[in-house]
């Protein structure tokens, strides 16, 4: 599937650059295309690897594992249900940061391969007049933004990473006391209270899966638009 995919876009994009005007190719340079339409595929046909991870088998996990809640405890089963709206409230806003970064990082990408394709392109002209060093100031500050942008993209991962973790921790927190609670209570065994553990692992782990996929688009829905735009 992820091979298709790539020949699909690459062969579409091929017969577009068979139908666009020729002032298209003056106005943006061959650097420029060229990596603008490499970098927005391999992000697009990113997706093929990303929902080869949500398998069936990780579906069918997640209703076995509530099935075996339901049955040590269906009180304490609904307490792990509702913790996962309140996971998908609290990191919803993460995606609309993550566009941002990646728009902004894909801007400042495609300005500096322009910048760099017409500097290859004059190579003669550079070397001749020595405009290396005329230039040099403009490909640092090209640098600083595009870096500027990486660096955010990165950080807003690195925030949503740490906030989804916390929050699995302090569910783990809470099902370890809970559970500690019911055996002190006489109504748990200890091979009870590791079961549970168990099949809330087999809920939780897949569904956080699920709530990221909004996230994992939001990081490709630039190259997507780019794309898709250019193709019309």
């Amino acid at each position: 599937m992820h091979n298709g995919i790539i020949f699909s876009l690459y062969e579409q994009v091929y017969w577009k650059m068979n139908r666009l005007r020729i002032e298209y190719f003056y106005e943006n340079g061959t650097a420029e295309i060229l990596h603008t339409i490499s970098s927005d595929i391999g992000n697009v046909t990113s997706v093929a690897n990303q929902m080869t991870t949500l398998s069936i088998t990780s579906v069918l996990q997640v209703f076995g594992g509530i099935i075996g809640l339901a049955v040590l405890d269906w009180k304490m089963a609904v307490f792990i249900l509702l913790f996962i709206p309140l996971k998908f409230l609290l990191v919803y806003y993460f995606p609309k940061r993550k566009n941002k970064a990646v728009e902004q990082m894909l801007k400042h990408d495609r300005v500096f391969s322009g910048w760099l394709g017409d500097c290859i392109n004059g190579i003669r002209e550079m070397k001749l007049w020595g405009l290396f060093y005329v230039k040099h100031k403009d490909f640092e500050e090209l640098q600083k933004k595009m870096l500027g942008a990486y660096r955010e993209n990165c950080m807003v991962d690195q925030y949503k990473k740490m906030t989804v973790s916390l929050l699995d921790v302090l569910l783990n927190a809470m099902i370890y006391v809970l559970c500690g609670w019911l055996i002190i209570r006489g109504d748990f065994t200890i091979g009870s209270a590791f079961a549970f553990v168990t099949y809330s692992g087999y809920v939780v782990s897949p569904i956080s899966f699920l709530i990221d996929i909004k996230y994992f688009f939001a990081e490709i829905k630039p190259s997507a638009k780019r794309l898709f735009s250019f193709l019309e």
